[in-house]
């Protein structure tokens, strides 16, 4: 697995949640002959609620909780990972923010024309390019949004209809009609740089 454990069929991974008021790490062994992980350990770390409602520090009691937890895993997660049998190695690092600090951005992008054409893969990436600059002159655009200090950290096609029907993309539809559907998930900046 690339790397030192007493047990090679692990994977070993470390888990971190940041929800709206508390912040939870946890170290996940994953043995593909299992029905599901093992839970080597676990922090949660809540935000006090006086803190959550007093506005502006929302952000900083969160990141606050997000230390706490973190150092909580270098000293207490890793030696709990050591005396599993486990070794020190985390093989994957997931990430999740939830809202207020994460947002969704749905675009639909249509394309039409008189004449049928080819559903072609680079005719979709030319239209995602587009709906990746409207995401990002809106972002910039939005005052409000500007100021929360968002980044994009995922895009996902969710769709491609053809003609009112969802396709698959094989160079092969043709259409006069087309959109994607395009999801893009933002988040605070500094929750991404501090999850780093």
């Amino acid at each position: 697995m690339g790397f030192l454990s007493k047990k090679p069929n692990h994977r070993i991974g470390l888990i971190i949640d940041i929800g709206s008021g508390s912040v939870l790490a946890g170290i996940i062994a994953s043995d593909p002959n299992k029905s599901h992980p093992d839970i080597v350990w676990s922090k949660r770390e809540y935000t006090p609620q006086r803190q959550i409602a007093a506005g502006n520090n929302q952000l900083k009691s969160v990141l606050t909780s997000l230390i706490n937890v973190m150092m909580a895993f270098d000293s207490d997660g890793r030696t709990a990972c050591r005396e599993s049998g486990f070794g020190n190695k985390i093989s994957t690092v997931q990430v999740s923010i939830s809202a207020p600090w994460s947002y969704t951005v749905t675009k639909t992008i249509v394309y039409q024309n008189e004449e049928e054409f080819i559903v072609s893969k680079s005719l979709v990436d030319e239209l995602l390019r587009t709906a990746h600059l409207k995401v990002a002159e809106e972002l910039h655009e939005n005052e409000k949004i500007n100021n929360l200090g968002l980044e994009i950290i995922v895009k996902s096609i969710m769709k491609i209809v053809a003609n009112g029907y969802t396709i698959n993309l094989t160079d092969k539809q043709r259409a006069t009609d087309l959109k994607l559907i395009e999801a893009s998930a933002v988040a605070q900046k500094r929750l991404i740089e501090a999850a780093k």
